[in-house]
Protein backbone atom coordinates (compact mmCIF):
# COMPACT_ATOMS: atom_id res chain seq x y z
CA UNK A 1 0.00 0.00 0.00
CA UNK A 2 1.01 3.58 -0.44
CA UNK A 3 -0.63 6.73 0.80
CA UNK A 4 -0.18 10.49 0.86
CA UNK A 5 -1.97 13.16 2.83
CA UNK A 6 -1.73 16.81 3.73
CA UNK A 7 -2.55 17.40 7.40
CA UNK A 8 -3.22 20.99 8.45
CA UNK A 9 -1.90 21.74 11.94
CA UNK A 10 -1.82 18.16 13.32
CA UNK A 11 -0.21 19.10 16.65
CA UNK A 12 -1.97 21.30 19.21
CA UNK A 13 1.32 22.61 20.64
CA UNK A 14 2.64 23.67 17.20
CA UNK A 15 -0.44 24.93 15.33
CA UNK A 16 1.59 26.76 12.63
CA UNK A 17 3.18 23.54 11.31
CA UNK A 18 1.47 21.53 8.57
CA UNK A 19 2.53 18.01 7.57
CA UNK A 20 2.69 16.21 4.26
CA UNK A 21 2.67 12.51 5.18
CA UNK A 22 3.73 9.74 2.78
CA UNK A 23 3.64 6.02 3.65
CA UNK A 24 4.38 2.71 1.98
CA UNK A 25 4.13 -0.81 3.34
CA UNK A 26 4.18 -4.43 2.28
CA UNK A 27 2.67 -7.36 4.17
CA UNK A 28 3.45 -11.04 3.65
CA UNK A 29 1.32 -13.83 5.08
CA UNK A 30 1.89 -17.57 4.74
CA UNK A 31 0.35 -20.69 6.23
CA UNK A 32 2.99 -23.28 7.14
CA UNK A 33 1.88 -26.74 8.30
CA UNK A 34 -1.18 -25.42 10.15
CA UNK A 35 0.72 -22.44 11.57
CA UNK A 36 0.60 -18.86 10.29
CA UNK A 37 3.50 -16.46 9.63
CA UNK A 38 3.02 -12.73 8.98
CA UNK A 39 5.64 -10.08 8.22
CA UNK A 40 5.27 -6.35 7.61
CA UNK A 41 7.75 -3.81 6.27
CA UNK A 42 6.75 -0.14 6.43
CA UNK A 43 8.17 3.31 5.74
CA UNK A 44 6.72 6.72 6.46
CA UNK A 45 7.79 10.33 6.03
CA UNK A 46 6.46 13.47 7.64
CA UNK A 47 7.54 16.52 5.67
CA UNK A 48 6.71 19.40 8.00
CA UNK A 49 6.14 22.91 6.71
CA UNK A 50 7.89 24.76 8.11
CA UNK A 51 10.21 22.11 9.48
CA UNK A 52 12.09 18.97 8.69
CA UNK A 53 11.68 15.69 6.87
CA UNK A 54 11.28 12.89 9.40
CA UNK A 55 11.51 9.30 8.15
CA UNK A 56 10.49 6.14 9.98
CA UNK A 57 11.10 2.47 9.16
CA UNK A 58 9.50 -0.62 10.65
CA UNK A 59 9.90 -4.39 10.28
CA UNK A 60 7.79 -6.78 12.32
CA UNK A 61 7.07 -10.46 12.13
CA UNK A 62 4.80 -12.85 14.01
CA UNK A 63 4.19 -16.57 13.89
CA UNK A 64 1.11 -18.25 15.36
CA UNK A 65 1.66 -21.87 16.32
CA UNK A 66 -1.17 -24.34 16.91
CA UNK A 67 -3.77 -21.53 16.86
CA UNK A 68 -2.93 -20.27 20.35
CA UNK A 69 0.79 -19.39 20.72
CA UNK A 70 2.00 -16.23 18.95
CA UNK A 71 5.64 -15.11 19.03
CA UNK A 72 6.50 -11.70 17.59
CA UNK A 73 9.36 -9.28 17.11
CA UNK A 74 9.52 -5.69 15.96
CA UNK A 75 12.33 -3.32 14.95
CA UNK A 76 11.82 0.41 14.36
CA UNK A 77 14.07 3.29 13.39
CA UNK A 78 12.55 6.78 13.41
CA UNK A 79 13.68 10.36 13.18
CA UNK A 80 11.83 12.62 15.64
CA UNK A 81 12.05 16.31 16.55
CA UNK A 82 9.65 16.21 19.54
CA UNK A 83 11.77 14.29 22.05
CA UNK A 84 12.74 17.15 24.37
CA UNK A 85 10.83 19.78 26.31
CA UNK A 86 10.71 23.23 24.75
CA UNK A 87 12.91 24.54 27.60
CA UNK A 88 15.79 22.27 26.52
CA UNK A 89 18.45 24.01 24.33
CA UNK A 90 18.25 21.12 21.83
CA UNK A 91 14.43 21.23 21.57
CA UNK A 92 13.21 20.94 17.98
CA UNK A 93 16.40 19.21 16.80
CA UNK A 94 15.78 15.92 15.01
CA UNK A 95 17.26 12.73 16.48
CA UNK A 96 17.23 9.17 15.15
CA UNK A 97 16.09 6.60 17.69
CA UNK A 98 15.56 2.86 17.34
CA UNK A 99 13.68 0.22 19.29
CA UNK A 100 13.76 -3.57 19.21
CA UNK A 101 11.11 -5.63 20.99
CA UNK A 102 10.01 -9.24 21.32
CA UNK A 103 6.82 -10.67 22.70
CA UNK A 104 4.42 -13.54 23.18
CA UNK A 105 0.61 -13.91 23.19
CA UNK A 106 -1.36 -16.91 24.45
CA UNK A 107 -4.93 -17.15 23.14
CA UNK A 108 -6.94 -18.73 25.95
CA UNK A 109 -10.37 -18.32 24.34
CA UNK A 110 -10.87 -19.31 20.71
CA UNK A 111 -14.42 -19.02 19.40
CA UNK A 112 -15.66 -19.40 15.84
CA UNK A 113 -15.29 -15.66 15.11
CA UNK A 114 -13.12 -14.29 17.91
CA UNK A 115 -10.03 -14.91 20.04
CA UNK A 116 -9.01 -13.51 23.40
CA UNK A 117 -5.43 -13.69 24.55
CA UNK A 118 -3.01 -12.35 27.08
CA UNK A 119 0.44 -11.19 26.06
CA UNK A 120 3.62 -9.45 27.03
CA UNK A 121 6.50 -7.77 25.28
CA UNK A 122 9.87 -6.36 26.28
CA UNK A 123 11.93 -3.86 24.35
CA UNK A 124 15.03 -1.74 24.42
CA UNK A 125 15.74 1.57 22.73
CA UNK A 126 18.92 2.77 21.08
CA UNK A 127 19.34 6.51 21.35
CA UNK A 128 22.01 9.08 20.39
CA UNK A 129 24.46 10.35 22.98
CA UNK A 130 22.83 13.81 23.07
CA UNK A 131 19.66 12.25 24.58
CA UNK A 132 21.42 10.24 27.32
CA UNK A 133 20.92 12.89 30.05
CA UNK A 134 17.15 12.83 29.43
CA UNK A 135 16.43 9.19 28.58
CA UNK A 136 19.33 7.19 30.05
CA UNK A 137 21.68 4.77 28.28
CA UNK A 138 19.19 2.16 27.01
CA UNK A 139 15.59 2.89 27.91
CA UNK A 140 13.66 -0.36 28.31
CA UNK A 141 9.97 -1.08 28.13
CA UNK A 142 7.70 -3.85 29.37
CA UNK A 143 4.10 -4.25 28.32
CA UNK A 144 1.45 -6.70 29.52
CA UNK A 145 -1.88 -6.68 27.65
CA UNK A 146 -5.14 -8.45 26.84
CA UNK A 147 -6.03 -8.80 23.16
CA UNK A 148 -9.45 -9.38 21.61
CA UNK A 149 -9.30 -10.29 17.94
CA UNK A 150 -12.16 -10.90 15.50
CA UNK A 151 -11.56 -13.66 12.95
Amino acid sequence: QTSYGHIKSPELLTPDINTNRTTASAIYNRAIDGNNWQTTFAWGRDANSPGQRLDGYLAESAIMIKNHDTYFTRAERVKKDELLLSSDPQAGQAFTVSQISIGYIYDFIALAHARVGIGASVGTSIIPAALLPTYGRHPRSTLVFVRAKLN
